[in-house]
């Protein structure tokens, strides 16, 4: 009985056995199976992929150690192009954890290099993401594949773009070109190449340099048809732009910035890069509430873009511009913000990080930090300068490059010369240290002076952030807070006010055939007829390009209307001489009365303007009243 048992359960044993195995096979054959699979779905779909992963991760400890390193790969290539940054970089630890033994290869080194990637976007910080790349650089010199050495060579330039490294960084960039040039690589491998030049530039002032850069780039990456790399050139070149106040290049790149954005919906950061861009070149510009306006908006998307990096200067950039425009207690909430957002990051947006600490010590009344932070702003300007300086002469050196290398063994063999330059080096840095010095201590008694001067002049600022800077009349927020005052003001007393919308006729018209400085000189002489015919009182000012708004307080709708009728045959009768030119032209006038419907701003200038829409759809030249709406 007892042997009868032992061999029925050795008979099941080999029967279970034998059911595993077609199992167990599946299981060590699965993961070309997986690559299969994965090969079949279309290359944007990575949640699809995402989910053919998920279903073989119970395979994973029945797979040799490589095809694990693979798989942890694999999910984090799609995990990042979704968006799950933490996940994918905690899967490219995992590849990495088990490669790194195991010596040189390909998915070791493309690891690497996206775990180095994921440092940048969530860091922006050298020291957190260039070791990756350089151990990424070394690994693949040892692998056949030019593809991924250039890959590394590219990634390994943008750590070396600093003025002390600047030689090392375009060196390694030219070692990466001639090989893509030898091996015909793609288009997108020889982009990144040019992409690494502008960005090296870029740090060492050579803008012109960079721009050009940038834009060989965008070239190859439209070409390819790769909407994300152009969109990231497009906000290169319009920085490089910005730096060399090419105003017409900057507002092209934003624009084309924009129609990217409303072309792939499917990437909702190109968006934010838009309204970024938009508002660092109007703050550039010094187009304050352009700029606020766009950065506000670049915010309200900040959500959709994972690198936080220009988040956190988009605050800053906010905070300079509320800053400019004496708008005291927003420049203060958005350099609270910002600094609350550095924290983390020691070595990040310096020049900033100074700006929002000098703006909070400055509403907390701490004129010690706030000169001290100022101070050091001046500093690293004057250390860029001077680097600017060393740098354009290193570029020169570098663009002929068998002479530098001619001279410098000339040098060797004439070490007494070599002594003797030296010498006089040293003579020239002392100077330079002493002029620095001089200048350093003019700029503090400058900085003393203004910061003095800006004190007793409030109020005559105050009137110059009221003013339109063209014609010298109140600029549309002014014009807008004094009717708004105006108007409760009649509300509250019943008393009768009147308000005309009015612009000038076939203004492009004037722009296109006599010129933009024509057109702005006759929008300042209409501005001071108008000015010149009102009564005490009344107030006039620039709401758009060549149209504007006139407060009638305690007047009547019949009163109005002959103002404006008076007010446009005046114009309509005055030839402007203007640069030797007769000019001519007409306004189109709407008048709209305060009445019980109509008794907020903004439902009164929309009855004017309505008005005004019909005096041009009339003819021009001529004046339309609202109707009541009593």
């Amino acid at each position: 009985m007892q042997k009868s048992s032992r061999y029925n359960l050795i008979a099941r044993l080999l029967i279970t056995v034998y059911l595993l195995l077609p199992s167990l096979a599946f299981a060590q054959t699965s993961f070309p199976v997986l690559e299969k699979q994965l090969s079949e779905v279309d290359n944007d779909d990575h949640q699809q992929a995402l989910k053919i992963l998920a279903r073989y991760r119970s395979d994973l400890t029945l797979w040799s150690v490589k095809e694990q390193a693979r798989f942890y790969r694999l999910n984090a290539d799609h995990q990042i192009e979704t968006g799950q940054l933490d996940i994918a970089k905690q899967n490219y630890d995992r590849s990495i954890g088990i490669l790194m033994p195991l010596g040189a290869s390909i998915d070791l080194v493309h690891s690497l290099l996206e775990r180095s990637y994921i440092r940048y976007v969530q860091t922006n910080d050298r020291e957190k993401y260039c070791p990756d790349r350089v151990i990424a650089e070394q690994f693949a010199r040892a692998l056949d594949n030019d593809e991924l050495l250039v890959k590394a060579l590219t990634q390994l330039a943008f750590c070396n773009n600093d003025d002390q490294q600047f030689d090392k960084g375009l060196k390694l960039l030219q070692e990466a070109l001639s090989i893509a040039q030898r091996s015909n690589l793609s288009s997108g491998r020889v982009a990144m190449i040019y992409n690494a030049t502008a960005l090296i530039y870029k740090n060492n002032g050579l803008n012109s340099q960079a721009y050009e850069h940038f834009s060989k780039a965008y070239q190859q990456w439209q070409s390819a048809d790769d909407k994300v790399d152009m969109v990231s050139m497009l906000h290169g070149m319009v920085g490089a732009a910005i730096e060399q106040a090419k105003w017409q290049q900057a507002k092209q790149h934003v624009g084309e910035m924009f129609e990217l954005a409303n072309s792939a919906p499917e990437h909702p950061d190109f968006e934010f890069f838009a309204y970024y861009n938009a508002g660092r070149t109007a703050l550039a510009k010094h187009e304050l509430e352009l700029a606020t306006g766009y950065l506000a908006k670049a915010l309200d998307r900040q959500a959709n873009t994972a690198e936080k990096f220009f988040v956190k200067h988009t605050y800053a950039l906010l905070a300079e511009a509320h800053l400019r425009n004496q708008a005291w207690q927003q420049a203060y909430r958005y350099a609270e913000q910002c600094l609350t957002l550095l924290q983390s990051s020691a070595n990040e947006l310096n020049d900033s990080r100074l700006l929002c600490q000098a703006i909070i010590a400055a509403q907390q009344n701490v004129p010690q930090i706030t000169l001290e932070a100022m101070l050091q702003l001046v500093d690293k300007q004057t250390k860029a300068k001077r680097d600017f300086v060393n740098n354009a002469i290193l570029k020169a050196a570098l663009t002929h490059n068998e002479k530098l290398t001619q001279f410098e063994n000339q040098l060797l063999i004439k070490q007494v010369e070599i002594n003797e330059l030296a010498l006089l080096n040293e003579k020239d840095q002392r100077k330079i240290a002493y002029l620095t010095i001089a200048i350093f201590v003019l700029f503090m008694v400058a900085l003393a002076a203004i910061i003095i001067f800006l004190a007793r002049s409030r109020k005559v600022l105050q009137h110059r952030a009221e003013t339109d800077f063209l014609t010298g009349i109140a600029n549309r927020r002014r014009i807008f807070e004094h009717a708004q005052r105006l108007i409760e003001r009649a509300a509250h007393n019943k008393d009768p006010l009147s308000i005309i919308i009015f612009d000038i006729d076939h203004f492009k018209q004037i722009n296109d055939n006599h010129g933009h400085n024509v057109g702005d000189l006759a929008i300042q002489q209409i501005a001071r007829l108008t000015a010149n015919s009102l009564r005490p009182g009344d107030i006039v000012g620039r709401i758009g390009g060549e149209e504007f708004l006139v407060v009638l307080p305690n007047t009547q709708e019949l009163q109005a209307q002959e103002v404006a009728e008076r007010l446009r045959a005046m114009i309509a009768s005055t030839k402007l001489e203007i640069e030797n030119q007769s000019v001519r032209v007409t306004v189109s006038l709407g008048v709209c009365t305060l009445d019980k419907q109509r008794s907020a701003l903004q439902s009164i200038i929309n009855a004017a303007d309505e008005a005004l829409y019909f005096a041009k759809n009339a003819g021009r030249n001529q004046v339309k009243v609202s109707p009541s709406s009593n």
